[in-house]
C-alpha cells in the first residue's frame, strides 16, 4: 500500500504543478513471474465523481482500487498509479452536490506544495504513504539518460 500511496501522491503533485485535475485513477500491480510462482498482473480503474488534484482524494481512490485487486500471499514486484481524463483547473465546473470544501483543500495543497518546495519531497506525507520501511523504489537502478538529459552525457577527456 505504501508504494501505491507514494505514487498517487506524486501524481497529485505533478497535476498541481501543471495546473491540471484528473477524473480517473488506474492502479496496477504485478508479480515478478521469474520464480515457480506464476506471473500475476491486475489493474483497476476508478472514475472519480469530480476531477481533482488533491493528494488525499487521489491516494484514497488509489487505495480503494488496490483493495479491489490485491491478493494475499503474492509477492508483488511492480505497482503503479496512472491518472487520466485530465482537465485544466480553469475548465473544471463546480458540482452543486459536492460536499467537500474544495477551496479549503486547494489552500491546503498550495501550502503543502510550498513547504515541499522549500524543504524537499517527502517532508509532508499522507499517513498511508508510510515511512518507507516496507518498500524501496528501484529508481537507483535505472540507466543513465545520455540522449535526453544533458547533465548525464558522458564526457571523454583526451590528454
Amino acid at each position: 500500500m505504501e508504494a501505491v500511496a507514494n505514487f498517487a501522491a506524486s501524481c497529485s503533485r505533478k497535476l498541481r504543478k501543471q495546473q491540471s485535475k484528473a477524473g480517473t485513477v488506474l492502479v496496477f500491480i504485478s508479480s515478478g513471474g521469474y520464480k515457480a510462482q506464476p506471473h500475476f498482473h491486475q489493474s483497476h480503474v476508478i472514475n472519480m465523481s469530480f476531477p481533482t488534484s488533491d493528494t488525499s482524494d487521489i491516494v484514497t481512490t488509489s487505495r480503494l482500487a488496490l483493495e479491489k485487486i490485491y491478493q494475499e500471499g503474492i509477492a508483488f514486484k511492480r505497482a503503479g498509479v496512472i491518472v487520466s481524463d485530465l482537465v485544466q483547473e480553469t475548465d473544471v465546473v463546480p458540482d452543486l452536490f459536492d460536499t467537500k470544501d474544495r477551496e479549503k483543500q486547494k489552500r491546503l495543497s498550495k501550502a503543502i506544495d510550498q513547504i515541499t518546495k522549500k524543504n524537499g519531497d517527502g517532508i509532508i506525507k499522507v499517513a498511508t504513504q508510510g515511512d518507507g520501511k516496507y518498500w524501496v523504489s528501484k529508481r537507483q537502478f535505472t540507466s543513465r539518460r545520455f540522449t535526453t538529459n544533458l547533465n548525464e552525457i558522458i564526457e571523454v577527456k583526451v590528454k
